[in-house]
């Protein structure tokens, strides 16, 4: 469907161009996911996962959370966020809470992780293992 918008163009009259209606954004990846590689991923609410795990990230991923909670149910060897074997990446502007552990970062390097809060989990707020991993 198109709408239209009157444009005055100097000397020539009146000219129509076409409008489109702007698409909606796009509804959070399902609990569990893997975010897509090579791409920025923007939450659009707050994800509540009832069970299982958060997100994984994919290579040379970036989350950002624009202040949205990624929230789980308290379960038992759950994560939040995971980052394994990854070279590159970044996570900001969350907040990740009821996991067992809050992010999961082993065996990465170059994962930026600023902006975020990682609050009432169970074991960890943040875990980084593995060798070379900061």
């Amino acid at each position: 469907m198109f709408k239209y918008l009157t444009l005055l163009t100097l000397g020539l009259g009146l000219a129509m161009a076409p409008m489109t209606t702007p698409t909606p954004a796009a509804a959070n990846p399902a609990c569990g996911s893997t975010l897509p590689s090579n791409a920025t991923t923007t939450l659009t609410a707050g994800q509540f996962c009832a069970s299982g795990h958060g997100y994984v990230m994919g290579v040379n991923s970036v989350l950002n959370c624009d202040g949205y909670k990624i929230e789980g149910n308290y379960q038992t060897d759950t994560w939040g966020i995971r980052v394994t074997d990854k070279t590159s990446g970044e996570i900001k502007n969350c907040v990740v809470r009821q996991w067992t552990r809050g992010l999961l970062l082993e065996d990465s390097k170059n994962i930026s992780v600023h902006d975020n809060v990682f609050r009432y989990n169970s074991q960890y707020g943040a875990m980084i293992t593995g060798d070379g991993s900061a």
